[in-house]
């Protein structure tokens, strides 16, 4: 069976990772492989850019570098024709 694929608005994942608040759920069904989210490469600048701002480099390379790596993370760069 395919797992759902979702598009995480960017303030959703930043509220996401933080284990006190109420989206945290979302982070850990992303790490269970409980869902599939698609990203690009604008993205993941955007994820960067904001978590950077509250979370600092270290923490925001060591994360997004893991979730690059997760099987159900789709990296997908839309084409315009």
């Amino acid at each position: 069976m395919n797992n759902l694929r979702f598009v995480i608005d960017t303030n959703i994942f930043l509220v996401s990772l933080a284990p006190g608040f109420n989206y945290h759920w979302i982070y850990q069904s992303i790490l269970s492989n409980k869902f599939d989210i698609v990203i690009s490469n604008e993205i993941i600048t955007e994820y960067q850019e904001q978590i950077v701002k509250r979370y600092g480099t270290e923490f925001t390379d060591a994360s997004l570098d893991y979730l690059l790596l997760l099987p159900n993370v789709i990296l997908k760069n839309p084409d315009f024709l």
